[in-house]
């Protein structure tokens, strides 16, 4: 019956969907990965703390007022 087809249809078309966005996810994982350390190394970690550190106390600070 027509019915029970289109819906198997659009049933394997959301999982299509999803793998995509899966694999996208992956993707974006692995590109990360792969940028982190580059960034660590240019940015020795005492600097970027201060800078967070500093960056979240501003925030709370301009929140306060």
């Amino acid at each position: 019956e027509p019915n029970s087809n289109s819906a198997e249809n659009e049933r394997l078309q959301t999982l299509l969907r999803m793998k995509d966005e899966q694999l996208n996810k992956v993707k974006t994982r692995q590109h990360l990965s792969k940028w982190l350390p580059d960034v660590e190394q240019e940015f020795d970690k005492h600097k970027w703390k201060n800078m967070i550190n500093s960056s979240s106390e501003y925030v709370f600070a301009t929140a306060e007022v």
